[in-house]
C-alpha cells in the first residue's frame, strides 16, 4: 500500500561505471560483454532487456554487487518494489553496509507495508543515512479505532417457529439478534525489532430466548342441580402458552500479538486474546403442583366429596452469568518480498470446549507490487467433547483501483463457529454456525498519516430449536437459516 517514500541517496558514479577490468582474463570477455551490456542499458533506463541480459548472467553463474544494483534499480523502476527488495538484498551480501543499496532496500521495504524488516535493517544504518532517511526512534507506530453494526434477519424469518411438535411437552430457541461493535488498537515499537499491538474489544450483542410449552389442567365445565345436591362436572384441558425473553450479551475482548524480526526474513510471534462474556441466562421450571376440588355436595348431610388431580405449572428464573474465553499461540513467518509463508499453532477454551487449531497461510504478489495480491489460507480445526475435526479455507484477494484506493474481496469456507482468523485477532465464539463468509474492502490512503477503510461482510448462518418428546423423554434439533450483514468503518493514523 501507498507508504512514505524516503530520498534516494543521489545515484553515484561507481554504480553504473563497468568494472571488467577487474576480473581475471580468463573470464573476461564473457564478463565484458554482460557488464558493459548491463551499463549501457542501465544508463538508457533500458530495464526490461537489462534483466533479460542480467538473468542470463545469472544463469551463467556471474553475480556481483553492481548487477545486481542493476538489476533493483531496474525492478524498483518498474513499480516492482518486492522483486526489488531480493536484488538489494542480494547486492548487500557483496556489500554489507552499502548506503545507496540500504537506502533502494529500505524504501522497498515501506512500499510493501514490510515494516518491521525495514525497522530491523534500519538498525544497521549509519547516522548519514539515517538522516538522510529522516529515520525516528518512534516507538508507538499506529493506532486505530473502529466500529461496527451487524444485522440479521433471523428474528424475524425464525422468531414465528412453532416449536413444539404433535408429541412434544416443550420448545425453546436462541435466537441471536443485531451486534454492535467497538475497537481501538495501538501499535508499538521497541530496538527495531520488537513488534506489540495491543487491542480492545467491545461486543454488544442481542439475544432473544423463546419458550414454547403446553400446560395441562382441569377445566370445570358445568354444576348440575339436584334435590340432594349438586355435581360438577370436568374436562381435562391443554393451553399452549409461547414466552419470550429479550437479553444482550456483552463482550469484552482484550488482544496482544508480540512480534521478533530476525534477520533473513525470518519472524516469530506470540499471540492471545482474552474475551469476557456478560449475560442473563434463562432457566425454566417444570413442576406438577396437586389440586383439590369437589366432586359433588349433599344437602341431607352437608358433606362436600373431594377428589385429587395434579396440574402443569411453568415458572421462569433468570441469573446473572459471567464467563471466560481464551486462546493463545505462536506463529513463525518466512518473507521473500514476493511470497510470504505463515504457521499459526493456537490452543483456545471457548464455550467450555478445548480447541486446537493450525494454520498454514501464503500471502503472495504476483506483479511484484502491490497492485495485486493474494492471500490463501488452510486451517486444520479441532475440538475436543465432542469430538470434531474440520478443514477450512479462505482466499483473499487485493488489487489497486486508483492511486490511494484498493478493493479486498474475501470468501471463507466451512464451518468456521469456536475458529478465529489473523492469529487470533477475530474470534467466532457465539453460538451459532457460520457455513460460509463472502467480504468486501474498500481501503484508502488519504494521506502519509491517515487511512479510511469500509469493510462489508456477508454470513451465512445456522441456529436450532429443541423439542422435548414426552413419550421416551428425549429432545429433537431442529435447524433454521439466517442472513448476516456487517458493516464496519475503520480508521488507522500512522505516527
Amino acid at each position: 500500500m501507498n507508504r512514505i517514500i524516503k530520498k534516494i541517496w543521489p545515484l553515484s558514479a561507481l554504480l553504473l561505471f563497468s568494472i571488467y577490468g577487474h576480473i581475471s582474463g580468463q573470464q573476461a570477455n564473457s564478463f565484458r560483454e554482460i557488464d558493459s551490456s548491463t551499463y549501457h542499458l542501465y544508463s538508457k533506463s533500458r530495464w526490461d532487456s537489462l534483466l533479460t541480459v542480467s538473468n542470463k548472467a545469472l544463469r551463467m553463474h556471474y553475480d556481483y554487487y553492481y548487477l545486481r544494483m542493476r538489476m533493483g534499480i531496474a525492478q524498483y523502476a518498474r513499480k516492482k518494489p518486492a522483486s526489488a527488495a531480493t536484488q538489494f538484498e542480494k547486492a548487500l551480501s557483496f556489500s554489507k553496509n552499502d548506503p545507496l543499496a540500504q537506502t533502494y532496500l529500505y524504501n522497498s521495504y515501506l512500499l510493501m507495508n514490510n515494516i518491521n524488516k525495514a525497522g530491523l535493517l534500519s538498525r544497521s544504518f549509519t547516522p548519514a543515512v539515517k538522516s538522510q532517511l529522516q529515520i525516528k526512534n518512534k516507538i508507538i507506530r499506529s493506532s486505530d479505532v473502529s466500529s461496527g453494526y451487524f444485522s440479521n434477519d433471523n428474528l424475524k424469518k425464525n422468531g414465528s417457529y412453532y416449536l413444539m411438535g404433535s408429541d412434544s411437552l416443550m420448545g425453546k430457541q436462541l435466537l441471536m439478534g443485531k451486534q454492535l461493535y467497538f475497537h481501538a488498537g495501538i501499535d508499538l515499537l521497541f530496538w527495531k525489532r520488537l513488534s506489540v499491538y495491543a487491542a480492545f474489544d467491545r461486543l454488544i450483542i442481542d439475544k432473544t430466548k423463546r419458550f414454547q410449552y403446553s400446560v395441562k389442567d382441569l377445566k370445570k365445565d358445568s354444576t348440575l342441580q339436584f334435590d340432594w345436591g349438586y355435581e360438577n362436572y370436568f374436562s381435562d384441558s391443554k393451553i399452549q402458552k409461547d414466552t419470550s425473553f429479550d437479553n444482550k450479551i456483552y463482550q469484552n475482548d482484550f488482544y496482544f500479538i508480540a512480534g521478533w524480526q530476525m534477520k533473513n526474513g525470518w519472524s516469530a510471534s506470540v499471540f492471545g486474546n482474552l474475551l469476557t462474556l456478560n449475560t442473563r441466562k434463562v432457566n425454566e421450571n417444570y413442576k406438577t403442583v396437586a389440586n383439590t376440588d369437589t366432586a359433588y355436595f349433599t344437602s341431607f348431610d352437608n358433606n362436600y366429596e373431594l377428589f385429587n388431580y395434579e396440574s402443569d405449572k411453568y415458572s421462569f428464573s433468570i441469573i446473572d452469568t459471567n464467563f471466560v474465553n481464551w486462546l493463545a499461540g505462536f506463529s513463525i513467518k518466512k518473507n521473500w518480498n514476493v511470497v510470504q509463508l505463515n504457521l499459526n499453532v493456537s490452543f483456545a477454551n471457548l464455550n467450555g470446549y478445548n480447541q486446537q487449531q493450525f494454520d498454514f497461510d501464503a500471502l503472495y504478489y504476483p506483479l511484484g507490487n502491490t497492485s495485486l495480491y493474494g492471500k490463501t489460507r488452510l486451517t486444520y480445526f479441532r475440538q475436543n467433547k465432542p469430538d470434531i475435526s474440520r478443514l477450512l479455507w479462505a482466499q483473499r484477494i487485493g488489487f489497486k483501483i486508483l492511486s490511494s484506493l484498493w478493493t479486498e474481496l474475501e470468501y471463507r469456507q466451512g464451518d468456521i463457529s469456536n475458529t478465529h482468523f489473523e492469529k487470533g485477532f477475530i474470534v467466532y465464539n457465539l453460538p451459532e454456525k457460520i457455513n460460509f463468509m463472502l467480504g468486501a474492502s474498500l481501503l484508502y490512503f488519504v494521506n502519509n498519516n491517515l487511512n479510511i477503510n469500509l469493510r462489508y461482510q456477508f454470513f451465512e448462518k445456522e441456529g436450532y430449536f429443541t423439542s422435548f418428546i414426552v413419550e421416551n423423554n428425549d429432545y429433537n434439533n431442529q435447524l433454521f437459516k439466517y442472513k448476516s450483514n456487517n458493516l464496519i468503518l475503520e480508521l488507522i493514523w500512522k505516527f
